[in-house]
């Protein structure tokens, strides 16, 4: 009886646990960094904060930008949400947009997403973004061959690439490769 008593407790203790009130908002609380890049035209630094760790809620991250015009002292600009586990970001200085993979997915369909963010200092939508659908695990970003192409990684065995000047619809590269013995990896 003591031993069903003690499992019930434990059982209660970690439901109570995972509720959703535990973890505080992300705000504009750092968690987890897991890229930045700078604009030193602009003298803007961009940080990606993945929450990986999970220290606030478990489905936010947050995209922040700082002047750097000191730059041992940062001031913040401005802290936009956006979903945990975002990866590696790509500004591109001609179109003032900002491109950061993210493998948070929403639903069991595997698929994630690419953010597109405004990341013209003068806008009234700085930092405001789109997005768009791409395969499981998307994380890492690089630009730009051929011009105005970028590539980024996923877990699906393919590269994913848009066409920065487009509507960003994804196509794809397959990696999978045919070994001799006719197994496919």
């Amino acid at each position: 009886m003591v031993k069903r008593i003690i499992s019930f407790v434990i059982v209660l203790f970690i439901s109570a646990c995972a509720g959703t009130g535990e973890f505080s908002n992300i705000g504009t609380n750092i968690s987890a960094p897991s890229s930045m890049a700078v604009d030193a035209v602009n003298n803007r630094l961009y940080v990606v904060n993945s929450n990986s760790s999970v220290l606030y809620d478990w489905k936010q991250g947050s995209v922040q930008a700082y002047d750097i015009s000191n730059p041992l002292v940062p001031v913040l600009l401005k802290t936009t949400q956006t979903s945990s586990f975002s990866g590696e970001v790509y500004i591109d200085p001609v179109t003032n947009r900002a491109y950061i993979p993210n493998r948070y997915a929403v639903n069991s369909s595997g698929a994630d997403t690419l953010y597109n963010f405004d990341v013209n200092t003068a806008s009234v939508d700085y930092l405001s973004y789109s997005s768009t659908s791409l395969s499981a695990n998307a994380f890492a970003i690089d630009c730009c061959y051929p011009a105005n192409r970028a590539w980024v990684t996923t877990s699906a065995n393919e590269l994913q690439y848009v066409d920065l000047t487009s509507d960003l619809t994804p196509g794809s590269v397959s990696l999978t490769t045919t070994l001799d013995s006719g197994a496919k990896i």
